[in-house]
């Protein structure tokens, strides 16, 4: 399990996003701690059925949809 900061939240994003697919998959869960508890970005990364699934605190689902928007990656959800 791997967790990234806020400043890095745009490089974690481009760098896993699926090579050259540019997908980047997504689950959401309001248990993913925030960090000092002022919503800074803390990211898991789980593998699920073969692909790694990025597991988004629902307060950072919106920052992250705009990197990927900006960077032309994909969103795909996966229900766990």
């Amino acid at each position: 399990m791997n967790t990234v900061n806020q400043k890095s939240l745009a490089e974690w994003i481009k760098g896993h996003a699926e090579a050259g697919e540019q997908k980047l998959y997504f689950t959401i869960n309001g248990d993913v701690p925030l960090k000092n508890n002022e919503g800074s970005a803390i990211v898991y990364q789980i593998p699920v059925r073969g692909k790694w699934v990025c597991v988004l605190h629902p307060e950072h689902l919106t920052r992250v949809a705009q990197i990927c928007y900006a960077s032309g990656v994909q969103m795909v959800q996966v229900l766990l």
